[in-house]
């Protein structure tokens, strides 16, 4: 799976679908705040003149090193199990949210990062979008120390991404009243 970029849509039914956006725009979700993410930006690589940083909200599902698996666990099951390379050892389920910037230059985006420092061989990254949003996903390719732009992938309900994770890449906050929410998922495939 090395460089490469796999875009489903609607990875899960549309009644869970529903369900899921129900669930995860709704109140019963606890979120934590995270107001600089520069902090996840790798030191050997030069930020793009494109790059702003934003906040965003942050709801960790599942944590390997650590042990952490919260009671939101069971409602990834089917998005795990919708996840065309078979997983070997989960590393992290995150939840993340971001709001409306309208202040946001059109072709602009969060820093880049890789979702794990130092690399993790064989790392696949999951994006799964809980929701219509303008708040693109962008992946770069790494030329030197300098991230070229490689593709941007607009949030639609039911859409799930799989990409190599030591791929540089980036979120985005809204522009419009919708709140960007997407689940992060890493984990080592089976050989």
């Amino acid at each position: 799976m090395q460089n490469e970029i796999l875009i489903i849509d609607d990875a899960l039914s549309t009644s869970l679908q529903e369900e899921l956006e129900s669930i995860f725009l709704g109140p019963s979700i606890p979120w934590s705040y995270v107001a600089d993410l520069k902090e996840y930006a790798p030191e050997d690589v030069a930020p793009a003149s494109e790059a702003v940083d934003y906040k965003q909200f942050v709801h960790l599902v599942y944590h390997s090193p650590d042990n952490i698996v919260k009671p939101s666990f069971p409602l990834f099951v089917s998005l795990l199990s919708a996840i065309p390379v078979e997983i070997e050892g989960l590393l992290r389920i995150k939840v993340n949210m971001t709001t409306i910037d309208p202040t946001r230059p059109k072709n602009s985006y969060g820093p880049a990062h890789v979702d794990f420092t130092p690399p993790v061989k064989n790392l696949i990254t999951c994006i799964y979008y809980f929701n219509d949003s303008d708040g693109d996903t962008v992946i770069f390719t790494q030329v030197g120390n300098r991230l070229i732009e490689r593709q941007r992938i607009s949030p639609k309900r039911g859409r799930l991404v799989v990409f190599d994770g030591n791929l540089h890449h980036s979120g985005n906050c809204p522009t419009t009243p919708h709140p960007r929410v997407v689940a992060n998922i890493n984990f080592i495939p089976r050989k």
